[in-house]
């Protein structure tokens, strides 16, 4: 699903600030904190601004909640230069994964591994300072 584009998506935020709001949850554009990519999996959810500045450089990012550690691991398998993959510390009701590119996120109710390569194929490097 395409959305609309954060209004604050050209503010930077400092290590520190507290967390802006955003439009999504998972966001998917809005103010960010730049810096390194973070070369995951991660074993712990992603501060939102910290989210917004991997999806600014054209990374995907696929999140997770209530996964048994099978699945969890599958979705492991993703993790790349291009895909970041991290548990979410919230979904919409009955998400259990979500994938997040600039302004584009795609919610699942179960793990499916190749609509997710999918959607990382198609969105990576799409961010507005992506590769």
């Amino acid at each position: 699903m395409h959305d609309a584009l954060d209004p604050g998506s050209g503010v930077h935020v400092l290590p520190g600030a507290p967390t802006p709001s955003y439009l999504v949850d998972p966001p998917t554009s809005g103010p960010h904190q730049p810096g390194p990519n973070i070369p995951g999996p991660e074993r712990a959810p992603i501060a939102p601004q910290l989210q917004v500045g991997e999806l600014e450089e054209g990374r995907v990012l696929i999140q997770y909640r209530g996964l048994p550690d099978a699945d969890v691991k599958r979705l492991e398998s993703l993790n790349s230069d291009e895909v970041l993959v991290a548990p979410a510390t919230a979904l919409p009701d009955h998400t259990k994964v979500a994938a997040s590119a600039w302004v584009t996120h795609q919610y699942c109710t179960a793990v499916d591994v190749g609509a997710l390569e999918t959607f990382a194929k198609h969105f990576a490097g799409k961010g507005p300072g992506g590769h």
